[in-house]
């Protein structure tokens, strides 16, 4: 796009003439220009000069506002991949700052007063002189080319032209110069002086009238206009891509993955079919495999400019053929995202990977699990589709951090989300429909689990053993049960709801220490259902509606229900059918509403909770 070119000089000078029949002078401005793009530019210029009849020196200088490249207006920055490599392109320009100077020499001259001339020009006041310089421009950014070259002209004066007056002057001027960048540029002048106001009264010398000579130097605010490819990193690990490469199905893709291997990106492009593979792609560390159309965020490694890759073609099908072989192997620090990917034993796998990341796949159909991680493992599982796997949809022998966010597993035959040792990381805003068990959590030892979904599942949400770390704010809806605990003897269950499921909302074999607190139980059999009560805190839940008991504390032994509100249960509000001979369980300041009964302990009720629970507009039993 071109929006013209303008510009604007202004200037101060001084010059003296010395007693060796020299002169001196000084000059410095301010220059503005707008280039044909449309980008402003302005710099501060100053010069030196040295001048006699025969002989001068000058040397100038050049030094813009702002060296920063400036995005040429209308066009974008771009990530590509380009020789294979991956860069950030650029169309950009920028101001250079810069010197020049020359040495020139007075090579002919005409005196219209010598009466021995009897050539055509004889009546013209004139001079020829020669120059020989050069000159250097430099920018900062390494992706900018320098601009330096020879630079010769020459100028023919002619002076007092009867036609202008006196002290009019008529100057042609040849140029020729030469730089890598621009290449070699020839230029012609015409420059009219022509003086206004009284004639003067007698003519000026030749070194006077040197005095009055034009300031030589370059006008023009340099710029230069390129496309630049700088290389890119990935943002994850912030090393470089050391390679970039496109396959699609007519190549073979574990070969192509393994030669482009560390730290490299692999493009799998869709639009030639789906890639059938009998054998396992196994990704180098820090290698990124991209579907075509997925996105990967890329730093630029000199200026750090980050930006989003849009890899070429279409999104990719590969099916694994082999019931043998697992489809995808990662390793640490690799990237797998945007592909769909069917079959084989397992979708992908994995051994004690740590910095990886697993984003935006679509894994189904595998004979084991969509993706398996075994022994221990860190990493990145977020935005993916988990469906129709022979087991289950993800499973982790053991998380030691991480993420597993934002995805979905549907109809896997056993679990959609399995870990066996969770101990650190953050397991959130997952859902879970149609599996055996949404969740399952084996032995949880930190860590936090929160505002998940499970939806019409055997079992929502499942953990054998719970000992430490944080469930909140997850939903359990329309399942077989909501949440079933095992051992419960530390950690916090807070800000659930369970809702709609056939069996129980919450429920807890051993509850020994932690606490349950905040959790919502409506329309289930059982909103809590605690076998054996021996240590904790279950405060400040709620369970209405339901079609049994609102909290059934099967067998009391020690530990605290508080401040619980039971409504509108079709059974009783609070049950208890066991109690331990040394029983020092806490149930008190808990109310039931609207019951069939308010309170149904068929044990005598600890002693402590004697009259501190109430009760209101139960079928009876509103206080014990």
């Amino acid at each position: 796009m071109s929006t013209g070119n303008h510009e604007g000089n202004w200037a101060l000078a001084w010059r003296r003439q010395t007693d060796a029949n020299r002169i001196v002078g000084l000059w410095g401005s301010y220059d503005l220009r707008e280039s044909p793009t449309g980008n402003h530019f302005d710099q501060a210029a100053f010069g030196l000069e040295v001048l006699s009849v025969e002989k001068e020196f000058r040397f100038n200088g050049y030094v813009p506002t702002n060296l920063d490249p400036k995005q040429v207006p209308g066009t974008s920055l771009d990530t590509v991949i380009s020789n294979n490599n991956l860069v950030l392109r650029r169309n950009q320009e920028t101001a250079y700052w810069g010197v020049d100077g020359e040495f020139g020499r007075l090579l002919w001259s005409n005196d219209p007063c010598d009466a021995q001339q009897e050539s055509w020009y004889a009546g013209f006041d004139a001079e020829l002189r020669a120059f020989v310089g050069g000159f250097y421009f430099d920018n900062p950014d390494a992706s900018f080319d320098q601009i330096a070259g020879p630079r010769v002209r020459a100028e023919l004066r002619l002076y007092d032209l009867a036609m202008l007056g006196a002290g009019s002057r008529l100057t042609l001027e040849g140029l020729v110069q030469d730089d890598q960048l621009r290449g070699t540029q020839a230029k012609a002048g015409l420059y009219v002086r022509i003086p206004f106001g009284p004639r003067p009264s007698r003519l000026l010398d030749r070194l006077q009238r040197r005095m009055i000579d034009r300031i030589v130097r370059d006008v023009d605010v340099v710029a230069s206009h390129q496309v630049t490819e700088e290389a890119a990193q990935f943002a994850s690990t912030g090393l470089e891509v050391s390679t970039a490469r496109v396959v699609n199905a007519a190549n073979d893709l574990s070969a192509t993955v393994a030669t482009a291997g560390a730290n490299s990106l692999v493009v799998v492009d869709g639009s030639a079919g789906t890639f059938s593979e009998g054998d396992t792609t196994t990704l180098s560390a820090g290698q990124v495999i991209l579907g075509g159309g997925g996105t990967l965020d890329v730093i630029g490694a000199e200026t750090g400019t980050q930006v989003t890759f849009t890899a070429p073609g279409t999104r990719p099908q590969i099916s694994g053929t082999d019931t043998q072989q697992d489809v995808f192997h990662i390793a640490n620090d690799t990237v797998l995202a945007g592909l769909d990917i069917s079959g084989g034993a397992n979708g992908v796998s994995g051994d004690s990977v740590t910095g990886f990341t697993l984003r935006d796949l679509d894994v189904s159909a595998a004979t084991n699990n969509g993706v398996y991680l075994e022994n221990t493992n860190s990493g990145s599982i977020q935005t993916n589709t988990f469906h129709n796997n022979g087991n289950d949809g993800l499973r982790v022998s053991t998380l030691s951090g991480g993420t597993i966010r934002g995805n979905t597993a549907s109809s896997n035959t056993v679990d959609g989300f399995y870990v066996a040792d969770f101990i650190s990381g953050t397991i959130g805003e997952n859902s879970a429909t149609g599996n055996n068990t949404g969740l399952a959590i084996l032995n949880m030892m930190g860590g936090t689990i929160n505002e998940n979904s499970a939806t019409e599942n055997n079992t929502g949400f499942s953990l054998s053993s719970f000992n430490s770390g944080a469930i909140s704010n997850n939903d359990a809806s329309n399942n077989g049960t909501g949440f079933s605990l095992g051992t419960f003897d530390g950690g916090t269950m807070s800000g659930n709801t369970a809702s709609s499921n056939d069996g129980t909302g919450f429920g807890v074999s051993t509850f020994s220490g932690g606490s349950i607190s905040d959790n919502t139980a409506n329309s289930n059999h059982d909103g809590f259902y605690i076998q054996t009560l021996s240590g904790g805190t279950i405060t400040n839940n709620t369970s209405s509606g339901n079609s049994h008991h609102g909290f059934y504390l099967h067998t009391l032994i020690t530990g605290t229900a508080s401040s619980n509100l039971a409504l509108g249960n079709s059974s009783a509000g609070f049950y208890s059918a066991n109690t331990s001979g040394n029983n020092t369980a806490s149930v008190n300041s808990n109310h039931a509403a609207s019951n069939q009964y308010g309170y149904l302990f068929y044990v005598a009720p600890p002693a402590n909770g004697s009259g501190t629970n109430t009760g209101s507009a139960n079928g009876s039993y509103n206080s014990f």
